[in-house]
Order: C-alpha cells, then sequence, then structure tokens
C-alpha cells in the first residue's frame, strides 16, 4: 500500500492507519517519533486518528455543531467499537482458545493415563512372577536343610566303607614292603652301583647277599633339594626269608669287629642303620592302626624307649638297627608284623648288654626272653634315675626333707647331755 501524504510504499511494520479519514501513511507522515509510535498499544492503534481529524473533532465540539452521520460500512466496523465491544471480541476469542486447549489437555492426558496404565499392569505381572519364584525358593531352601535321613545313612555307609578300604590299602602296601630293608645314612655318590653297594654292605654284617636275591635297589627321593641328609637306600629282596636274614645276621655276628670294608662310600660317613622298610601310611588322618604305630615307633629316634643295637664295627662306623620298645597298652598280637619284625631284629641285644657291661661281663650279645628283660631294663632305669637325682642334690643342695633331717639331727646333738670326764 501507499502513503496519503508521501504516496509511497509503506510497510507493514511502520504504517499506521487513521480511524477518522481511513487512510494510510508511515508514522514520520503522521508527526510521530519512533518512540511514540512503538509506544503505542495495539488495541489503541484501531482508534488512533491523524492530527487533522482530531482538529475538526475538537472544533466541532466548540462550534456547536453536530457532525453528520455517514452510513458508511468501515466507519461501522468492529475496529472502531467501544471497549465493551472489544472486551466481548476478546472473550470469545479466548474461550475458543481455552476449548482448545482444553481438548488437547484432555487427549495428553488420555495417551498418559494409557501407557501409565499400561506400565502397571505390566509390573502387577512381574511382581506377581516374583513371588511365585520367592515361594519356589523357599521351598528349596527348606527342603535342603532339612535333614535326609537316607542321605546320612548313606553317608554313614560310604565312611565305613571308605575305612575298611584305607585299611585294606594300608595292608596291601606293608606287604607290598614286606620283603624291603633300608639302609640309612649311607653318602651319595654319583655313578655309584647300588647292587655292589648292597653285596659290601652284606659282608660287613656277615650276611652273604647275591645279585640274584635282589629284586631291585633304589634311594629314596628327598622332599626337599634343601635336605642335606643322605638319601635311604631301599633293598627289595625276591622273598621274606633273604630280608628277614638280612636284618637279623647282625645280631649273631656282632662280636666280630675284625671286618673291613672294600668300598670306600660305605667306609665314610657316620653311623650305618638298617631298618624294615615299612611305610607309616598317612598317619594322623587314616588313625592310629598297626602300621601307623610302627611307623611312630620308628620315628621316635630321641625316645629314653628307643635302642640302639650295635650289629657290627667298621673302623669308627657302626651299623645298627632301629627298633623300639612297646609300652604294655600298644602291644599289639602275636601274628602281628611288629612280632615278626622283632624276631628278625632284636630290640632286647642293648638292654642285655648294658646290664652286663656294668657287671663286667664278657660282650658277647645273646638273645633273652622278655620276661627276663623287662625286670633288668626296670632295674636299669632306676638306677639311672637314682644318678640324676644325686647329681641334682650335689648341684643344688640337699632337698628340703633332707635338710630337715639334718637339722634335727644336730637339734639332737645339742640337746643330748655331755659326760662328766672321769676322774683318774
Amino acid at each position: 500500500m501507499d502513503c496519503f501524504k508521501c504516496k509511497k510504499n509503506v510497510a507493514e511494520r511502520d504504517v499506521i492507519k487513521c480511524t477518522g479519514c481511513n487512510m494510510y501513511m508511515h508514522y514520520q507522515c503522521a508527526d510521530l517519533s519512533e518512540t511514540e509510535f512503538k509506544k503505542i498499544l495495539p488495541m489503541n492503534k484501531i482508534k488512533w486518528k491523524c492530527p487533522p481529524c482530531k482538529n475538526k473533532r475538537l472544533a466541532g465540539t466548540l462550534g456547536g455543531t453536530v457532525s453528520p452521520k455517514f452510513k458508511d460500512c468501515a466507519t461501522t466496523s468492529i475496529l472502531n467499537v467501544d471497549t465493551d465491544a472489544l472486551t466481548e471480541y476478546m472473550d470469545a476469542k479466548l474461550d475458543s482458545l481455552r476449548q482448545q486447549w482444553q481438548e488437547d489437555l484432555n487427549s495428553a492426558i488420555q495417551k498418559v493415563s494409557k501407557t501409565f496404565a499400561q506400565d502397571i499392569n505390566r509390573l502387577e505381572k512381574r511382581v506377581a512372577s516374583w513371588e511365585e519364584r520367592i515361594k519356589e525358593l523357599e521351598q528349596n531352601f527348606t527342603a535342603s536343610h532339612s535333614p535326609d535321613v537316607t542321605l546320612m545313612q548313606e553317608n554313614n555307609e560310604l565312611r565305613a566303607d571308605l575305612e575298611n578300604l584305607r585299611a585294606k590299602f594300608d595292608d596291601l602296601d606293608q606287604a607290598s614292603r614286606s620283603c624291603n630293608v633300608e639302609l640309612q645314612n649311607i653318602p651319595d655318590k654319583k655313578a655309584e652301583n647300588l647292587i655292589h653297594l648292597s653285596i659290601e654292605v652284606g659282608k660287613l654284617i656277615g650276611v652273604d647277599i647275591k645279585a640274584s636275591d635282589i629284586r631291585s635297589v633304589h634311594r629314596v627321593a628327598p622332599k626337599s633339594l634343601l635336605m642335606k641328609r643322605q638319601s635311604e637306600v631301599v633293598w627289595e629282596f625276591l622273598s621274606d626269608r633273604a630280608s628277614d636274614v638280612s636284618d637279623r645276621k647282625p645280631n649273631n655276628n656282632a662280636k666280630d669287629n675284625s671286618v673291613k670294608a672294600s668300598s670306600s662310600q660305605v667306609r665314610q660317613g657316620g653311623d650305618i642303620w638298617v631298618a624294615r622298610g615299612l611305610s607309616g601310611g598317612a598317619l594322623g588322618v587314616w588313625g592310629l592302626g598297626e602300621t601307623a604305630r610302627l611307623h611312630a615307633m620308628r620315628a621316635k629316634a630321641k625316645s629314653p624307649l628307643h635302642s640302639r643295637v650295635w650289629h657290627c664295627r667298621v673302623h669308627t662306623r657302626h651299623i645298627r638297627a632301629r627298633v623300639r620298645l612297646l609300652p604294655a597298652e600298644l602291644e599289639l598280637g602275636t601274628g602281628s608284623l611288629f612280632f615278626k619284625i622283632r624276631d628278625n631284629i632284636s630290640s632286647w641285644v642293648l638292654w642285655w648288654r648294658q646290664c652286663h657291661l656294668r657287671m663286667g661281663a664278657p660282650q658277647t650279645p645273646k638273645l633273652i626272653e622278655e620276661d627276663e628283660c623287662l625286670p633288668r631294663v626296670a632295674a636299669l632305669e632306676a638306677t639311672r634315675q637314682a644318678q640324676q637325682e644325686r647329681k641334682l642334690e650335689r648341684r643344688r643342695g640337699p632337698s628340703a626333707p633332707r635338710r630337715r633331717g639334718l637339722e634335727n639331727e644336730l637339734e639332737g646333738e645339742r640337746r643330748r647331755p655331755r659326760r662328766k670326764p672321769r676322774k683318774k
């Protein structure tokens, strides 16, 4: 559109319309500044009049003239109504907007409520499934913790069978070692011939051991590389008779002290110990069975009841047999392995020898019976304890009872009246 005054094109942001003459013009052509134009509210723009129209209206009112009524449709439009009409228009517009907003809000609420209801239904289903699973877990827990008599009975039967199998396995293990003899404290040597070494040791103890009697000879591997102890040599004979002869013969040849050893490996080192090659089993796990007791007897070398039997002497060395006296409560049956070993390696030789050495008897050992040995052992132990007590008394002084006895004797001598010397 064109401006009424300058006849130029008017932009919508700069146009202003006069309600009196219905003409469009620039706000600059209407004598309005930019700040004044921006201050005019939209509701006041529809009622704005240019300065000439305002002056005409003022002149008409001052002169008492009545302005003619125009029947033009433009002058009677909704833009020229008063404030009440404007409020009615705005109310109608707002009512339509309110209704539209309410419809939009209701539709949004319905959508949200539908999704919320679906989520609640899913949650209820999950809670129901969880409750079922919890019930199953509770049932399983109670079933697992409730004592089952059949399982307990089966467990006891299996334990009994296991103990029987362990005992049988232990017996079989000992039976497989019944022909074994151990040689301890023989120095190790590279590229050694154990069969030749076995024959040399047999010569020293007076036993004619042939290579045909030996099934195998081997050294026991050490438990740790840090161990400095010499590993044991195990003879495995073809029969139990050969092993019995090998560990029984030295007792009868103990008087032979002139045997010379041709092997330097046998001459060097400390004492050589000869023992039955029995295993101790899983001591402490399988219980104290017969073989475990035998192993305990052999293991306690520092026990006072442990005997060391001298078989023969090779220069400064001794070949000895390791056995141990059994207390009365640990004695086994007559057919047990211990009595078989006792018949082969006699533990009574040392006690007989100790008793007879003190009495000046000849040093030739002989086997004696158990009934003869035990009283001598008890007497020897009693004398040994008495000697130790006397040594302790000399070091510490007399004991309290002995001290009181000496004091009483001194007191009695003081109270005893003195005899008067006789007159000559």
